[in-house]
């Protein structure tokens, strides 16, 4: 526990000497329709840290020492504000970008009230945005949570309930959401050779039709699970074996202004 602490201290100090130096950088993976597998429609925006070398740190090596120092706040903005600086710059390639936003983020007043204050001045990039909040968070905060989501909903914005599944006990409570993305957890697609697991997917993707809502299947990590999801009735598909994580960095001019977005 000690040797954990110290790590998550250390975590951090480095957190803010990487905001403070600019060392946060923006990666992104795309998902697929799975009767359309070579088009992205949809991008998750990840971030990522570089150390005072260069060198890309993982998420485990930042991200449980900004949850449990409450600094995923800070995180989440950097995510918006970059994610927003590049959409500002780039064409319109009609894909929807979508932000994780943490727990902490949500129950925050704050933070919300930042939010939609932000969104509420680019009400152009709105409708170019999906925001994603996992079920256990969303579930936890629903008062809360629904009052973002109508504000955000109201915008433009679309929204996404992510690691969908892992909390499940009643899915009443989406009829109170004005979610469109079901993102069915990693757990249940890693183990569709099991027949229960089969029938939880079919579950989840019943009621999201139901709903009319898109399910994503993510972590995807191999093909040959996608005539299997395509059965079950997921619409789209997240992982490995369809879209690695890749950098999504702008490009600059020689004075230094931001011009395009640019994912490779």
């Amino acid at each position: 526990l000690s040797g954990e602490h110290d790590v998550e201290v250390a975590a951090v100090s480095r957190i803010l000497s990487a905001l403070e130096a600019g060392r946060f950088v923006l990666h992104a993976q795309d998902v697929v329709r799975l009767d359309r597998p070579a088009v992205p429609v949809y991008r998750e925006m990840l971030v990522r840290m570089r150390d005072e070398r260069g060198g890309l740190l993982p998420p485990s090596q930042f991200i449980p020492g900004a949850e449990r120092y409450f600094m995923m706040d800070a995180l989440d903005r950097w995510v918006i504000e970059a994610t927003l600086a590049m959409l500002s710059a780039g064409d319109d390639d009609g894909v929807l970008h979508a932000i994780n936003l943490s727990g902490q983020s949500v129950s925050d007043p704050r933070f919300r009230y930042w939010l939609v204050d932000t969104l509420r001045g680019r009400p152009d990039l709105c409708g170019r945005l999906c925001f994603e909040v996992t079920e256990t968070a969303a579930v936890r905060q629903m008062s809360v949570a629904r009052e973002l989501f109508d504000e955000l909903a109201d915008m433009g914005a679309s929204l996404a309930l992510d690691d969908f599944g892992a909390g499940m006990s009643s899915f009443g409570y989406l009829t109170s959401l004005p979610v469109r993305y079901l993102k069915i957890d990693g757990h249940f697609v890693r183990g569709l050779d099991d027949p229960f697991y089969q029938q939880v997917v079919r579950a989840i993707c019943d009621v999201g039709r139901a709903a009319e809502l898109q399910c994503i299947a993510e972590h995807v990590e191999d093909t040959s699970v996608i005539p299997r999801l395509i059965e079950l009735g997921v619409h789209m598909a997240q992982g490995w074996g369809i879209a690695r994580e890749a950098a999504f960095e702008p490009y600059r001019a020689d004075d230094g202004r931001l011009i395009e977005g640019n994912c490779a």
